[in-house]
């Protein structure tokens, strides 16, 4: 009898194993929902962030509108913290923007006049601070406060800015060019050394040595000032990890030259340039062009003059089928460019 128990007991365990890894029968229904659910599930996800910003920004303004009332200073070390934890959270919008907007800050304290943005309409380098605090409210769907407009725009802001927000600048900047690359490739973002990004104000700062007048153009300086930006923004570096960010960009930017050499030599080949890529492939050559700028050797910066001619010649734009602003957008800027050598 032992046997047929035994037979009994294992049959059962075998059909209940197999009824744990059983495949269900799935129909299309339950994992293709339709276009109509889709969007009735993004529209309550939209609901339900907005609600979450529009808690977050209360919070913000209750303590923020009494930092300003404060006109300590306070405030603007609100926003500087507010930008640091955010890029360190990975939540910027864009790499450059932030560089961008640290560097102008360290412009002002440097130089001691007020930079002009080229990242806002108003140009007023402050509002750059701002700008997740004004996308916050973006995504909320409300108005940021009168309280803090008419503190950025009747000079308040400008006037609160002290010695305790450029240590705050300095030691987030070391950060920046000390900080391991990461698996999203920051500090190539930050440099512009990828995905047709362009350079930001640490670029040029950075290789001032290598194309002095590239620099200033792009950093709207002039020579005395430049030298004085270099040597600022040096000494917030030791030498070892000068040397170490420079060696590190040098890789970066010989890889991405091999990179846009690889999409230029593709936008030659072509009779005629894909409607759909025809700015990329220009981009493209631009980017190709404004790295070879950077090069320490004379030999390698001519090679971006050349490329720049290039594109005025219209060897590579030449395509009647493309729209005229791209050309012209292309020839516009390859002028403007070869101002750089």
């Amino acid at each position: 009898m032992e046997g047929p128990g035994i037979m009994i007991v294992v049959g059962i365990v075998l059909f209940v194993i197999g009824m744990m890894f059983r495949q269900p029968k799935i129909q299309p229904k339950d994992f293709m929902p339709t276009e109509k659910e889709l969007n009735a599930q993004q529209e309550k996800f939209d609901k339900e962030f907005a609600e979450e910003k529009r808690e977050e920004i209360s919070d913000h303004n209750d303590v923020l509108i009494p930092l300003i009332n404060k006109k300590d200073g306070s405030a603007i070390t609100f926003f500087l913290n507010q930008a640091i934890e955010k890029e360190e959270e990975g939540m910027i919008a864009n790499e450059k923007h932030h560089c961008n907007t640290l560097f102008n800050l360290f412009k002002f304290f440097t130089l001691k006049r007020t930079p002009i943005s080229d990242q806002c309409k108003s140009g007023n380098f402050l509002e750059d601070l701002i700008m997740r605090y004004s996308l916050d409210h973006d995504i909320a769907e409300t108005e940021i406060p009168d309280e803090v407009n008419d503190y950025i725009s009747n000079g308040q802001m400008e006037s609160e800015l002290n010695e305790e927000h450029f240590e705050i600048l300095k030691d987030e900047i070391h950060r920046l060019c000390v900080a391991e690359e990461d698996e999203y490739g920051s500090l190539r973002r930050y440099l512009g050394f990828a995905d047709l990004e362009s350079h930001s104000y640490l670029t040029y700062i950075l290789y001032s040595k290598n194309n002095p007048k590239m620099a200033a153009i792009e950093l709207k300086v002039d020579d005395s000032e430049l030298d004085i930006l270099y040597k600022e923004f040096s000494q917030l570096l030791s030498k070892d990890e000068l040397n170490t960010l420079y060696e590190n960009a040098e890789k970066y930017r010989a890889e991405y030259i091999e990179e846009l050499v690889e999409k230029v030599n593709e936008a030659r080949k072509k009779e005629e340039l894909d409607h759909g890529n025809f700015s990329e492939d220009l981009r493209a050559c631009l980017d190709l062009a404004s790295n070879y700028a950077l090069d320490a050797n004379i030999a390698g910066r001519l090679k971006g003059k050349a490329l720049l001619q290039e594109i005025l010649d219209q060897k590579i734009a030449d395509d009647d089928s493309q729209p005229e602003e791209d050309k012209q957008w292309a020839t516009s800027t390859a002028k403007e460019h070869l101002e750089w050598f």
